[in-house]
């Protein structure tokens, strides 16, 4: 409101001539709030914010509301005129035509980033034009989503009609219709993207083989169904060839992507193609310290091979798997964590399908080589007490997610939370999800060890009952009397 009135000269302090960043977003979702609109708008357009008020007719007859993308418009207009140190405009209601943005632009000579919900803004052809005469700064753009016959085309004359090489930044967070030209327009940008976010098919990512200067790198299969290794060999090996040649990747994100842990694969084994500074650090991907894999299957031997690959991968911090454990046994559990083990120095694990026939030791096992760890979810199978005492020692231990089917006592939660200590473990938060019903805790217990959480490092416990129908993998079963038996081959807690 202050700054809204700054701009109409209704403030002491010119606040306007500081803003760096428009954001109409939260302005747009207090217009479509009910009691915005019964008890808070007439009040809210009163006096010089009048002239912002701008209703249309509804389908009923001699009815009007306000028009909510004509209001955040013309709240753009009155901001931007005297806002010129503006970076940033980000606008998830308005903007659906691209007469909001010819206004603009010409005013903002410090612009560097657009936030659009609808990318179709962006298909007028004097937009690039705009950016190129005015905006020298020019370097990210977010969209949420770009649906039309024409968005692929359109796209690639958008990036390739402002100014290259410039463009640092591109996010495309949902539904569109991305292809092959956008991606090859890329390419004129590749000396200087940094960020790539798309939901595209994943044969298109073979025609970036000139953009290897990526740090971030996200990437969704929109069908979560491709097989590209079979369908397409051609290219998933022009794909592979170029993950290893991305050597400055920090961020490496497939989610819905089963080829994805047979890709990346070749780039977690590969050392670096020059090593003439003597490093000690040979790996391709040396810088890479996030690493999420979604949407493969354990039981191909594609998977075993990624998770094996694991274990170079020592600079690595977050680690997100997620995947499809049917047809998987103990020697997939095994080789997944003595790989996840060697990565002493990881701070975030998240093992989601992959680790839903974890048991005791495996869970024990990673604690006991993962000291550094602050946040854990797994799953598992009968996971119990025997899991605490290697828990127990993670000194930096934040959060911890038992997602599978567990059998913990009163006893084995308290003698853990009796190993908690401040600072390094204050405010963890422990969850049970899915507690077996037999040897359940009761609610006195529950509360017992909530009161005993919070006062010894004002943590949080959280206990649910599981309530859903047990299936087991047959492959599991059969390896199961053994596995209880005895320990486990190269994973010992």
């Amino acid at each position: 409101m202050g700054n809204i009135m700054a701009n109409l000269d209704r403030t002491y302090f010119i606040y306007c001539r500081y803003l760096r960043e428009l954001d109409l977003n939260d302005l747009g979702q207090l217009f479509e709030a009910d009691k915005f609109r019964t008890k808070i708008e007439k009040k809210f357009f009163e006096g010089e914010l009048s002239k912002l008020r701008i209703l249309s007719n509804t389908a009923r007859p001699n009815t009007e509301r306000l028009d909510i993308n004509a209001v955040t418009n013309r709240v753009g207009d009155v901001v931007t005129e005297k806002a010129p140190l503006l970076e940033a405009i980000s606008s998830n209601s308005g903007l659906d035509s691209s007469s909001a943005l010819r206004k603009w632009i010409p005013m903002l000579s410090k612009l560097q980033e657009l936030k659009l919900f609808n990318g179709k803004t962006l298909a007028d052809p004097a937009i690039p034009e705009l950016i190129t005469a005015h905006c020298p700064f020019f370097r990210r753009l977010w969209i949420f989503l770009w649906v039309t016959p024409e968005s692929d085309h359109q796209l690639a004359t958008f990036i390739q009609g402002i100014p290259t090489p410039t463009l640092h930044s591109l996010q495309i967070f949902s539904a569109n219709g991305i292809g092959a030209e956008s991606f090859l327009g890329l390419n004129h940008h590749a000396p200087t993207l940094k960020l790539l976010r798309l939901s595209a098919k994943p044969a298109h990512l073979a025609l970036l083989s000139s953009c290897t200067q990526i740090e971030t790198l996200i990437l969704e299969d929109p069908t979560g169904t491709s097989d590209l290794e079979h369908d397409d060999p051609s290219a998933f090996a022009t794909i592979a060839s170029w993950l290893q040649s991305c050597h400055y990747l920090r961020v490496l994100e497939f989610n819905k992507f089963p080829p994805a842990a047979a890709l990346i694969t070749p780039a977690l084994l590969s050392p670096a193609p020059d090593n003439s500074n003597n490093s000690d650090d040979t790996r391709a991907l040396p810088h890479l310290h996030r690493l999420q894999v979604e949407g493969y299957a354990m039981r191909h031997a594609s998977a075993r091979a990624f998770h094996e690959a694991l274990a170079h991968q020592r600079g690595l911090r977050t680690l997100v798997l997620k995947g499809d454990a049917e047809g998987s046994g103990r020697a997939d559990c095994d080789a997944l964590c003595e790989a996840v083990g060697a990565i002493g120095g990881l701070r975030d694990l998240k093992l989601r399908g992959v680790s839903e026939f974890f048991a005791n030791e495996h869970v024990s096992y990673l604690a006991g080589n993962l000291p550094e760890l602050e946040h854990l979810y797994v799953e598992g199978w009968a996971i119990g007490d025997g899991v605490w005492g290697a828990l127990g020692g993670l000194r930096k231990l934040q959060w911890i997610s038992f997602m599978g089917l567990t059998q913990f006592t009163r006893e084995g939660l308290m003698g853990f939370v009796r190993r908690l200590r401040r600072p390094g473990n204050e405010g963890i938060v422990v969850m049970v999800d899915n507690a077996d019903l037999e040897g359940r805790l009761s609610e006195e217990e529950q509360a017992e060890v909530r009161e005993a959480i919070l006062e010894r490092v004002d943590g949080r416990f959280e206990y649910t009952l599981y309530r859903g129908r047990l299936t087991r993998n047959a492959n599991f079963l059969q390896d199961q009397a053994d596995f209880r038996r005895s320990r486990l081959i190269g994973v010992r807690g």
